[in-house]
Parts: C-alpha cells; sequence; structure tokens
C-alpha cells in the first residue's frame, strides 16, 4: 500500500503528498464547524506549505544544490537535498 500520492512536479522535482495530510480535514472542521470554511483552510494551509517547501527548494537550486524531491506531511514539509559524495 502507498503511503503518499504524487503531486506533480516543479522543475523536475517530484511533489508527493504523504496521506497524513487528510488528517487537516476533521480537524479543521473542529475549528470552523462549516464544511465551506473547512475546505477553504485545509486548501490554503497546504498552499502555504508547499510555497515554503518549494522555497526551501528554490534557494537549494540557486546555491547549485540537487533537490531530490518535496514532500508534504499533515503539520509540514520535507525538501529533500541530494548529498554530495
Amino acid at each position: 500500500m502507498r503511503s503518499s500520492w504524487r503531486l506533480g512536479r516543479w522543475r523536475g522535482v517530484p511533489i508527493s503528498v504523504h496521506w497524513t495530510v487528510l488528517i487537516g480535514l476533521p480537524w479543521f472542521y473542529y475549528e470552523t464547524r462549516s464544511l465551506a470554511g473547512t475546505a477553504i483552510a485545509f486548501v490554503a494551509f497546504c498552499f502555504l506549505i508547499l510555497v515554503h517547501e518549494i522555497g526551501h527548494a528554490a534557494v537549494a537550486r540557486w546555491r547549485r544544490v540537487d533537490v531530490d524531491s518535496i514532500r508534504l506531511f499533515f503539520i509540514h514539509g520535507t525538501c529533500s537535498l541530494r548529498e554530495e559524495p
């Protein structure tokens, strides 16, 4: 069973979403008590994490460091960099 789904690519860097992102749905519903509010908050939060991690990838590329992948989780994301041998 796969634990993440491929979202797309940013300049050749694969972006994936881990299943824990779905934990945000009941959490945002608890906070907003509205389906529309939940949807807006969930999409905005995921977008914020994605833009943040793309920022890490952009700086790494600017510093000429290869980026392996970007992964989004419930509360955070990761930008995996390729280490030099």
